[in-house]
């Protein structure tokens, strides 16, 4: 058995340094691992953490080009002296254009040493640009997300960081297109100025457009983590830019992880909640404070989240004692808190708005660092909140502005609608996946990493030359141990799971009805002694859906595809889905591997530590995969061999004989022991129990990512990857 993880597409996810743009690019991670695909994000080290906590891979950012978002000035020393479109300048050189060369040299080391199916960058990470510049039938296909307002050069708007409305008219476009034209040349020029000399220290020409503009130009697809109401209509938008709406939280909170006071909450009177995120938070006089203070003597309940500041800051900064309607929080699980506020005062960020939006809780917004003027400036344009134009409110203009939020159903009834529109959306990572999917099929990926790997992709016929005799072979002996294996578990047991297997030729088909992964509903060996045809296909077809199957697995061997496959396909509601790179070794070209565990065969005693192995190494929770283990042990032509650490089973692999063949599968490594020669020792003893059987070939599948430890490890044990096989995924 493969492991269903490691065959699905692989995607590498880059991201700057920086919380704002991190955080969504992590939950577009973990969206994408819970569809079963396999995620690396490359960033900064101060999300390590937070990365594998989400269950992907992490590759960390050169040390010359990472940085601590919680302390920018270590970074921009002087950064909170600027101001206005000075300010813009330094983090855009500092945070963005200064560190291309070394984030595409992190990224071009990714590549070569690690196969993916497709890259999705943060709409600011430049160090992407290089690549993301070439034809698209020399690259993988890439696409961005964009967790920040557009800032593509418009004649509609004004430059990005003056906080303009939107043009009405012609003399609005002319002002537009004099201050775009002195504002890029004049204060932002020097940005222009340091990205040419990124991509010259790259070995890249000088941009051919504002710095801007590049993600919107560039990547094949820019996901906008936004809705368009909420955006200034742009004519110059490229076709390749959707909104999408943010990204959904995919984790509650439990209610034992509440605040005590959470009950307060439902008093009856308004909530207002508060807070500066986590960038600039540094002073909580900014905006916590005078909120405090505003509505200390107003009928509502004020809930304030520092960020991550410690309570007594804002405790001492009131005076020593909070106000009797006020409660603080470092931090506060907004999936539970937005929905019961009424109104959200706030600096800006980018991804707050969004899920006050999605909340639908109006807004007071007062920013003035980074993009938050831009924001503030929409919110009051979309007609969903109101902008204090300033970063540093008085109490009494907070005070103004929350009656008037709580106030005024104009304001509610907008956000409300904008509310309705992010929920009509589809989910944001099912737009980006199937994206990916389409650029793969129509070629944008080519040789820069090697081809894509991507469904409704045409398989290789080979990659090194196999017999098809010996394809033959290979694809009935996994067909029929993977009939053995489903038919070895006794009649309850099959009863209990669903299972139902059938014969055509030396082909299989199986199914389990309630099996959740999918993988154990498939047919595999078509198309050899029994041809593959409509009439064929129709009855398997007839087979999974007798099963009580909504989809199941079509695997076919390349070589034994007819001419008018791509027809049968489309009639038959076929569609490519990732492909197993299939594995083969002569007996006598097997390298012997060794490991410092000690090496043996299972018994059925063994079968509940096998499953365990299983079920780790693969990440399964279901079906309980014991049945129909332990039914291998009562096979004839199987044989389990496994590793021990002392008393502790920590990895396994079975094998089946099938006349000269021996299948390699059902393998599998705790993560505790992996890179101790695990597998490699267990594919030796494996190997032993071939040539005992007098097998002349060994067969095996895998990931195609040439990173799968397990791809690796059956190289250098004397296979070759010999033709990629695609799984047609079939659906009632």
């Amino acid at each position: 058995m493969p492991a269903t993880i490691a065959i699905v597409p692989s995607f590498l996810l880059c991201s700057p340094p920086v919380h704002g743009h991190v955080a969504p690019v992590i939950e577009l991670g973990r969206g994408l691992v819970e569809r079963g695909d396999a995620v690396t994000v490359l960033t900064g080290r101060r999300y390590e953490d937070a990365v594998l906590r989400s269950g992907l891979a992490f590759a960390p950012l050169p040390a010359e080009v990472d940085f601590d978002d919680s302390d920018l000035d270590a970074w921009l020393p002087g950064r909170g002296e600027a101001k206005g479109l000075a300010a813009v300048r330094q983090d855009m050189i500092g945070m963005f254009a200064r560190v291309l060369p070394g984030q595409w040299r992190a990224v071009e080391a990714l590549l070569a040493s690690q196969r993916f199916d497709g890259i999705i960058g943060d709409a600011t990470f430049t160090g992407l640009a290089p690549y993301a510049s070439r034809p698209a039938a020399e690259r993988l296909p890439v696409v961005g997300v964009s967790p920040v307002p557009v800032v593509l050069t418009s004649v509609d708007t004004g430059p990005f960081g003056l906080a303009l409305s939107p043009a009405r008219s012609v003399i609005g476009r002319l002002r537009n297109r004099a201050l775009n034209a002195i504002v890029l040349r004049g204060p932002l020029g020097p940005i222009g100025v340091a990205v040419d000399e990124a991509l010259a220290e790259v070995g890249e020409p000088p941009a051919t457009m504002p710095f801007s503009d590049y993600p919107y130009r560039s990547y094949d697809r820019l996901f906008q983590l936004s809705i368009a109401g909420l955006e200034y209509p742009r004519r110059e938008l490229p076709d390749t830019v959707r909104f999408v709406g943010p990204l959904r939280r995919r984790k509650g909170v439990r209610a034992d992880g509440l605040p005590a006071w959470w009950g307060d909450l439902d008093s009856g009177r308004p909530v207002v909640h508060v807070s500066q995120g986590t960038m600039d938070n540094h002073d909580l006089g900014r905006l916590v404070v005078p909120t405090l203070r505003a509505l200390a003597d107003e009928d509502v309940l004020v809930v304030a989240a520092t960020g991550g500041r410690p309570v007594d800051e804002v405790v001492r900064a009131v005076g020593g004692r909070l106000p009797s309607n006020a409660r603080v929080e470092e931090y506060l699980p907004y999936d539970e808190l937005l929905p019961r506020c009424d109104a959200f005062v706030t600096n800006g960020g980018f991804g707050g708005v969004q899920r006050a939006l999605a909340a639908g809780v109006p807004l007071v917004v007062a920013g003035s660092t980074e993009d938050k003027p831009e924001i503030a400036a929409r919110v009051q344009w979309a007609g969903c909140g109101i902008d204090l134009r300033t970063g540093t409110p008085t109490p009494g203009r907070v005070r103004a502005a929350v009656r008037r939020v709580l106030g005024e159903e104009s304001l509610r009834r907008r956000t409300a609608v904008l509310r309705d529109r992010m929920d009509a959306l589809p989910d944001p990572v099912d737009i980006v996946r199937d994206a990916l999917i389409e650029l793969a099929a129509a070629g944008s990926a080519g040789d820069a990493n090697g081809p894509s790997r991507l469904p409704n992709e045409r398989p290789s016929v080979s990659l090194r030359t196999l017999p098809i005799a010996d394809v033959q072979q290979i694809e009935q002996a996994e067909a029929d141990y993977f009939l053995r294996f489903l038919a070895g578990a006794s009649a309850p047991d099959r009863e209990a799971l669903g299972i139902r297997t059938a014969r055509y030729g030396g082909a299989t088909a199986a199914a389990m009805a309630g099996d959740p992964t999918g993988y154990w509903s498939k047919s595999i060996g078509l198309g050899f002694d029994v041809p593959l045809d409509r009439a064929v296909l129709t009855d398997v077809l007839a087979f999974f859906r007798a099963s009580g199957r909504q989809s199941a697995l079509v695997a076919v061997a390349p070589q034994v595809l007819p001419d008018d496959w791509d027809a049968v396909c489309a009639e038959l509601g076929l569609t490519a889905s990732p492909s197993w790179a299939k594995f083969a070794c002569p007996v006598d070209e097997f390298v012997p591997g060794e490991t410092d565990l000690d090496v043996r065969e299972l018994t059925a005693h063994d079968t509940a530590a096998w499953a365990r192995i299983i079920r780790e190494a693969f990440g399964m929770t279901d079906p309980d995969l014991t049945p129909m283990l332990r039914g291998v042990f009562d096979d004839p032509e199987a044989r389990v061999f496994g590793a021990w650490d002392g008393d502790e089973l920590v990895g396994a692999g079975a094998v089946h004989v099938v006349g000269e063949v021996a299948s390699i599968n059902t393998g599998g490594t705790l993560p505790s022991h992996r890179n101790r020669g695990v597998q490699a020792a267990i594919l030796t003893a494996r190997h032993a129990a071939a040539v005992e059987a007098g097998c002349r070939l060994l067969a095996a599948e895998t990931g195609l990512s040439t990173s799968n430890p397990s791809y690796r490890n059956l190289v250098r044990s004397g296979f070759t990857h010999h033709y990629d096989r695609t799984n047609w995924l079939w659906n009632a």
